[in-house]
This record gives C-alpha cells, sequence and structure tokens, in this order.
C-alpha cells in the first residue's frame, strides 16, 4: 500500500481495492 493516503480507506479507494481484487481473480 501506498503512504500517500495515510487516513481511513475511503469508500472510493475502498472500491478501486476491491476492483482490483475482483479483476486480479481467475
Amino acid at each position: 500500500m501506498t503512504k500517500r493516503n495515510r487516513r481511513s480507506f475511503t469508500p472510493e479507494f475502498k472500491k478501486q481495492i476491491v476492483q482490483l481484487y475482483e479483476g486480479g481473480k481467475p
């Protein structure tokens, strides 16, 4: 994780993570 966003996970950030996680799944 980058140290750029030190605040709590924002909905947008979480959404991106979820999309990446789901997209990276086989």
